[in-house]
């Protein structure tokens, strides 16, 4: 992190580069007292990390890690209920934060899978998003309710920090999956890991 003490530790600090989008370890209200300029990198790995995203999405709905497991112990898993995935084709991903990273993931989602999405982000208005082939929602419950697939893709600040909490897990269908790229601190970990002992969700990645 980068304080107030190291900003003032840093007697020659003339300006602070983030490396990537994410600025929540920086002391913004330091760094403007002391006049450093705060700078980061908007379209820094857009599509790899929509990518990686996607990839835990596939991974969730095929039980891809459980499937592999079970035939590294066993050398086959047998065609069982248990076994049985889930097409994305169809279904309703919901995307928290349609910026640079969530606006390509809702391109492989709507393009090459054939989904529905759905958007909430203060930020961004109605036609920005459906010019993105998102459709926005004014409230994250009704985007949680509604979504097969959940993918939070906004930035960590005190207004989304716990923005997944349990109210926002109990909303979800049981059988809904949720990815989190972004910052860990959005998502309520401890409310997380009773969702999916409990079952008020169908899997996290």
């Amino acid at each position: 992190p980068v304080t107030a003490r190291v900003m003032a530790a840093a007697t020659r600090l003339k300006g602070i580069v983030k490396y990537g989008v994410g600025i929540d370890a920086i002391d913004i209200p330091a760094a403007i007292a002391r006049r450093i300029p705060v700078v980061n990198v908007p379209e820094y790995a857009e599509e790899t990390v929509a990518e990686g995203a996607f990839m835990l999405l596939i991974a969730l709905a095929r039980k891809l890690l459980p499937v592999t497991r079970a035939v590294a112990r066993d050398g086959w898993a047998w065609p069982t209920p248990a076994w049985l995935g889930n097409d994305l084709a169809g279904k309703t991903l919901g995307l928290v934060g349609t910026g640079r990273i969530g606006r390509s993931m809702a391109r492989m989602a709507g393009r090459g899978f054939r989904m529905r999405v759905l958007g909430f982000d203060p930020n961004l208005s109605e036609a920005e998003m459906g010019r993105a082939g998102i459709e926005k929602c004014a409230d994250l419950t009704s985007l949680l309710a509604a979504s097969d697939a959940v993918s939070v893709h906004a930035v960590l600040d005190a207004g989304t920090r716990h923005l997944i909490g349990e109210a926002a897990l109990r909303s979800m269908k049981p059988t809904a999956l949720l990815v989190n790229v972004a910052r860990g601190g959005i998502v309520d970990e401890a409310a997380l890991v009773r969702a999916l002992e409990e079952g008020w969700i169908g899997g996290a990645g």
